[in-house]
């Protein structure tokens, strides 16, 4: 049976923030894990009997299943007889169907008394180690934004636009304002993924690409701040002509290098992009 290696993080930096808003209350998040944990070992139940993974923890153990092309991760804590919490892999309705096989969005909660463990940085290793590339939701609470941030020591990361089904990378850094706008993502590449094997398998605009001039590279970043912040792309143009737009991520040109797919997650990925991602009403299947 493999082992999910749950590896506490000791050291969270100081990062800047991307519409840190979300918040739980605390007994609505115990009462959330208590109906879970109910469910995980009621046999009448569609949760009962999942597949499990062991940890390094003995009492903790790892339940994991695929719906609908999104991944849930429950983590038990045997020994205390309750749940610990759990990390969905979300699908994204903001992305085309190029990029939806692709990416998905994780969401964790954990209890109180398990927080800071670095338990849902060691499932966010998982998904990516299996080749997973993870997109941000709209809000963060600032704990996951310091998980983001944390990941991006060992996986590539960078700002994306999403604006129409449309994905444009911005780059590694983006002004506050940008960074403000609901279109505004994160991007943490998966392990075997570069940006350039990323833009070319989901269609993800890049702002400088090789052989292409830089007006093409203009051309992209005019659309996308447009997009992002609501302006007309003319203005946009001229903004750009006067440098007081987007001039940093391309005078810099910080537009990736690559990162280094192993278990069952990369297994049920590499099945369903070979099966052409047809709906999951049909497919939907444990991991």
């Amino acid at each position: 049976m493999p082992v999910l290696a749950l590896n506490a993080v000791s050291c969270i930096p100081d990062v800047m923030p991307l519409r840190i808003d979300v918040s739980h209350s605390p007994q609505e998040l115990a009462n959330e894990l208590d109906t879970l944990y109910g469910r995980l070992h009621s046999p009448e139940d569609c949760l009962y009997d999942l597949p499990e993974v062991e940890t390094i923890f003995p009492d903790l153990i790892l339940r994991y299943r695929e719906a609908d092309g999104e991944y849930y991760v429950y983590l038990e804590d045997v020994a205390h007889g309750r749940l610990a919490g759990y990390t969905v892999f979300n699908r994204l309705i903001e992305v085309g169907k190029r990029a939806d096989p692709h990416v998905r969005a994780p969401h964790s909660k954990y209890a109180a008394p398990y927080q800071g463990r670095g338990l849902a940085t060691a499932i966010y290793r998982w998904a990516l180690d299996a080749g997973l590339c993870l997109v941000s939701g709209a809000r963060q609470s600032q704990g996951a934004n310091a998980l983001w941030h944390s990941l991006a020591r060992n996986y590539e990361l960078a700002y994306v636009g999403l604006h129409r089904k449309q994905l444009t990378s911005l780059g590694s850094t983006v002004p506050m304002t940008v960074q403000s706008d609901l279109n505004t993502r994160m991007l943490l590449l998966g392990c075997n993924w570069t940006m350039q094997k990323f833009a070319d398998s989901t269609g993800m605009v890049l702002p400088s690409a090789a052989g292409r001039g830089q007006g093409h590279a203009r051309g992209g970043v005019r659309r996308c701040v447009a997009g992002l912040l609501g302006l007309r792309p003319d203005f946009v143009r001229g903004a750009l002509a006067r440098g007081t737009l987007a001039r940093g991520a391309l005078a810099r040109g910080t537009f990736a290098r690559g990162s280094s797919a192993r278990g069952t997650l990369a297994q049920a990925l590499k099945s369903r992009r070979a099966a052409g991602h047809s709906d999951a009403g049909n497919n939907a299947r444990r991991l």
